[in-house]
């Protein structure tokens, strides 16, 4: 059971951009499209490393997810991730890693999680330089970021001033989710992860790597700013 990975350019997005270029209330929108029941679960010792195993488990609350849909504009850069069932369990809190590669070499990565609050979900936001290490995973200031779960709709939206990554002309974006991260009585841990970018499941997407910006597969082409 793989990944339907579809990336496509909405008509009325482009319709906007080509009628009117200089609008800056338009955007460029792409969409990532996954299908359904098709997450994974991870399971490992974190004190033995290569000792990860991978299952498919269907369909699982808060994991799987059915779209990825990027908008840019001059001022912001909204990412809204659709889950078949968002729902509000401690046993299975959401996480999503966003990565954006950069007109200018550089990324961007953001790492979005609920802990105390489900109203107001945690954002872990890092810069990449061009040829140097990431700030050793430091939270980087981003002013303005909104982050936000709608339970009834399924989805979870993150916009993001494009100042915050130094107003691009374009990105690049790769996305994944998961859920879980429970600890078992033997030390082993599980979660749930899914990505509607690439076929099957890799390490890369479960944690905070700088290796996904040139190991990952599956990236959108390049989502222009309106100007």
């Amino acid at each position: 059971m793989g990944f339907a990975t579809r990336v496509a350019v909405t008509v009325a997005a482009l319709t906007a951009f080509a009628l009117a270029p200089l609008a800056a209330a338009s955007a460029q929108t792409v969409t990532v499209s996954d299908g359904s029941s098709d997450t994974w679960q991870v399971s490992w010792d974190p004190n033995h490393a290569g000792s990860e195993t991978y299952t498919q488990v269907g369909s699982v609350p808060n994991a799987d997810v059915t779209t990825m849909t990027v908008s840019h504009t001059r001022k912001l850069i909204q990412v809204t991730v659709t889950y078949v069932d968002l729902v509000h369990d401690d046993a299975y809190q959401p996480e999503i890693r966003e990565w954006f590669r950069l007109d200018d070499g550089t990324g961007a990565m953001l790492n979005l999680f609920v802990e105390d609050s489900w109203r107001k979900p945690e954002v872990f936001f890092v810069r990449r330089s061009v040829d140097g290490p990431w700030a050793a995973r430091q939270r980087s200031r981003c002013a303005g970021v909104t982050s936000k779960l709608d339970v009834k709709r399924d989805t979870w939206t993150t916009t993001l001033p494009a100042s915050c990554l130094g107003a691009p002309r374009w990105v690049q974006f790769h996305g994944a989710t998961s859920s879980g991260g429970a600890t078992n009585d033997d030390g082993t841990q599980t979660y749930v992860a899914d990505n509607a970018h690439s076929e099957g499941i890799d390490d890369r997407i479960t944690s905070a790597s700088e290796s996904c910006f040139t190991e990952c597969e599956g990236w959108t082409g390049k989502i222009r700013r309106t100007r």
